[in-house]
């Protein structure tokens, strides 16, 4: 061979040894997926999809391909398993990335659906309800959701101005609505009774009306009873009054003269500054015959004392039309405001009043 034929050849295998040695990519590295569940058994016939290319791990959990650098994000898919999703980042090196799939938990959830109103089966807006550690409160159209599994839940509904409810309910997962009717905790209503007798005070409770009544003599020991008791509110001896408290009783009462004369702006009972009972002057007869037997010094309240007043020059009565906020004998609220005093031949003595009482004990009207 001459020379030259040697120097082609040469050259014709440098050629392709140098060939060769590109053919392969060193930004090329390959990414091995091992796929487990939580217990590190391997999970075969995972389907991994990354760079738009689909793999299925083997026995051993594992599946592998060659990729570019660059940032690739996959998922992994099997059923009976939550569905995972993940990026990596190649580069020049190979790479095993590890990944454990979740046993994927059957849905046995179901909606629960409220529905709360009042007895007039009117909708009660911002009702709330606590179930299984969940609060939520009801909508315009009295409805709050809630997405529960399978079982038995008690809850509670509290809204102001209401008894608060408590009840269970049993879910499936086709769901359940729960109707639930709130009774109002504000008792309102109109008390009328004939109290021209001075002789005798008349027992009140806004639970339960007229509930007793006694001597107004001093003497015949009933108002020492009655001090004892805690079955009464308000007492009235014509148009004296008293409350459960201080001198007349031991309960929690008193009493507080609002600026209003319109019970419905009379929302909110006062926090504090009730008059308790102290002493007053009671007529046992009128004109009094006897002024050390007629008139006596007993407990009464203040502020709602001669809530009607005559006038002798005029020969009319006149009302204190002022709501009043009463503090029951066991610390729980009304509002009053008295609105008579004459019978129909206008005579004095039958005595008219509205309430509202807050059965729940709150402060709200």
């Amino acid at each position: 061979m001459t020379k030259s034929g040697i120097l082609k050849l040469t050259i014709a295998v440098l050629s392709l040894l140098f060939m060769a040695s590109c053919t392969k990519d060193d930004k090329v590295a390959k990414l091995t997926f091992e796929v487990k569940d939580a217990e590190s058994v391997a999970i075969s016939d995972a389907m991994i999809t990354i760079n738009s290319k689909e793999l299925t791990t083997d026995a051993q959990g594992m599946a592998s391909i060659e990729l570019d650098e660059g940032s690739y994000n996959y998922t992994v898919k099997k059923e009976g398993f939550v569905n995972y999703s993940g990026n990596i980042t190649m580069n020049k090196n190979d790479f095993t990335e590890k990944v454990t799939l979740s046993v994927e938990i059957e849905n046995n959830a179901g909606e629960l659906v409220f529905r709360v109103v009042n007895t007039e089966n009117t909708p009660i807006l911002g009702a709330l309800i606590s179930i299984n550690n969940q609060e939520q409160a009801t909508d315009n159209q009295g409805v709050a959701k809630f997405e529960l599994e399978e079982g038995t839940y008690t809850y509670t509904i509290t809204k102001g101005s209401f008894f608060d409810y408590s009840g269970t309910v049993t879910m499936t997962v086709e769901g359940f609505t729960e109707e639930v009717v709130l009774e109002s905790s504000l008792m309102e209503g109109t008390f009328e009774l004939n109290v021209s007798d001075r002789k005798k005070w008349y027992y009140f409770s806004f639970k339960d009306g007229l509930v007793g009544e006694g001597s107004a003599k001093p003497t015949d020991g009933d108002d020492a009873a009655w001090k004892e008791k805690d079955n009464w509110d308000l007492a009235f001896h014509n148009t004296n009054v008293r409350t459960n408290s201080g001198l007349s009783g031991n309960g929690q009462g008193g009493a507080f003269e609002m600026e209003s004369n319109i019970m419905t702006e009379v929302t909110t009972a006062p926090g504090n500054d009730y008059i308790t009972d102290t002493e007053i002057r009671i007529f046992l007869n009128m004109p009094p015959t006897n002024p050390a037997e007629d008139i006596k010094n007993v407990g009464g309240n203040t502020v709602l004392d001669l809530w009607a007043d005559f006038a002798h020059e005029t020969g009319t009565w006149t009302i204190k039309d002022k709501v009043f906020v009463i503090k029951t004998a066991d610390g729980k609220y009304a509002k009053i405001q008295f609105v008579n005093y004459l019978d129909e031949n206008d005579h004095g003595g039958l005595m008219k009043f509205n309430y509202v009482y807050q059965a729940d004990g709150s402060m709200n009207f």
